[in-house]
């Protein structure tokens, strides 16, 4: 009985130890099986993550592309562009900018604007507190020069329409005030000119008398060589006037270009001779 009783308690344990084997196997199974299914999602995340680093990147070299091509553009405008933030600090800086300036970006970039370009800070304090465009002529001091400048300044806004500071753009007017100075001169000399026409036609007519009275005389004096030879001063008195004259209308006369092929030895030897 008690050999018996000993053999049903060890198949019992042995069924037993069987039965946790199982669980275990089946337990292990499920396992393996949840690893490699986890194993798979892994697998399709790190693919859509490496995917999505690629689209990113791209992105990137898009955005920097873009951000490229806009300050190509900028720096290619042939007016000076400066451009503040919100408390008044340099963002943007063009190549004109620098050009008229004399001043490089990194001098002003992320900072204040200088005193020497307080002109600027004036135009773009003024659009700031006033809510609007604004416009000036001014002399910027540059070394020993001084530089005629326009300069515009507007608000700025982000994409939001919140205001983010202003941008100023200015151009060199040395060579529209250099272009207006010669008008002004060419105007002045058309109407010396002018003064010049009817100052001649007063003295010529004189002058055609005195030389005609005098060549009269000089005439008539002819068996006075003393007297004769007074006469004669006066012809060749007349004569400078009138050449004099006719000096100043050529000088005052517009001047119209006349391009064509010379021999510069004949012209040369023309002026030596």
């Amino acid at each position: 009985m008690i050999a018996q009783a000993k053999a049903k308690s060890y198949h019992r344990e042995e069924d037993i130890l069987a039965d946790a084997f199982d669980a275990f196997n089946r337990t292990t199974q499920k396992l393996q099986q949840a690893y490699k299914t986890l194993e798979d999602g892994l697998e399709v995340v790190s693919k859509e993550l490496e995917l999505k680093n690629l689209e990113l990147q791209r992105k990137i070299l898009e955005v920097e592309n873009m951000k490229q091509y806009a300050n190509n553009i900028i720096d290619s405008v042939t007016s000076g562009l400066i451009v503040i933030d919100d408390q008044g600090k340099v963002t943007t800086f063009n190549k004109r900018a620098g050009e008229i300036t004399g001043l490089k970006d990194s001098d002003v970039l992320g900072k204040a604007l200088p005193r020497s370009l307080a002109i600027f800070k004036r135009e773009l304090d003024k659009a700031l507190k006033n809510q609007k465009n604004s416009f000036g002529e001014y002399y910027l001091k540059r070394g020993e020069e001084e530089i005629p400048l326009d300069i515009s300044a507007s608000l700025l806004y982000d994409s939001s329409q919140n205001q983010k500071g202003a941008i100023a753009i200015f151009n060199d007017l040395s060579e529209i005030k250099e272009l207006q100075e010669k008008l002004h001169r060419s105007e002045r000399l058309s109407a010396l000119g002018e003064m010049a026409a009817g100052v001649a036609h007063e003295i010529r007519n004189p002058l055609g008398g005195i030389e005609g009275f005098a060549s009269l005389l000089y005439r008539d004096l002819a068996d006075m060589p003393k007297e004769q030879k007074l006469a004669r001063n006066i012809i060749s008195g007349a004569q400078s006037l009138n050449r004099i004259v006719s000096d100043l209308l050529l000088f005052t006369k517009p001047i119209k270009t006349r391009f064509a092929i010379v021999n510069l030895t004949s012209i040369v030897k023309e002026v030596i001779l």
